[in-house]
This record gives C-alpha cells, structure tokens and sequence, in this order.
C-alpha cells in the first residue's frame, strides 16, 4: 500500500479534479506492482466514465481515455 499528494495546475472544476486523481491512482497502483484494483472516489460520474465503452464527449474526454488505457493494465479493474 502506498499514499501520494500531487499538485495539479489548471484545474477547471471537481470533475476535472477528480478524473486527473482517478488516472494518478490508476499510474500509482501500476508503478507499486498491483494487478487488480478497486477504483472508488468521490465523483460517481467519474467512475461510470472509465467503465462506460464508449467515448465520452465531456470535457475531461482525454483524461477519461488515459485512464481507460490504463485500467486495461489490470487483471481485474473495479
């Protein structure tokens, strides 16, 4: 288990927040060896997004893809 801070710069609002700390869990819990996660926080669009397969169109579409590709990284991803 491991703990982390990160300072992100030009946030726009929580959901932008919270999907940029979804993908830095995510790159975390690969760099520590993890082959399966449980993914929670506070934004339950956020989850939805990484588990939906189909393209987002909100405005953290990029970052939901990061973490998309990166969940795939996982055996077991939830």
């Amino acid at each position: 288990m491991g703990a982390c801070v990160i300072k992100n710069d030009f946030v726009h609002d929580s959901f932008d927040a919270e999907a940029r700390a979804a993908v830095h869990a995510l790159k975390f819990a690969n760099n520590l060896g993890f082959t399966s996660i449980e993914l929670e926080g506070d934004s339950k669009m956020v989850i939805q997004k990484l588990a939906d397969l189909r393209p987002g169109r909100s405005n953290v579409r990029a970052i939901i893809a990061d973490g998309k590709a990166l969940a795939l990284g996982f055996n077991v991803c939830l």
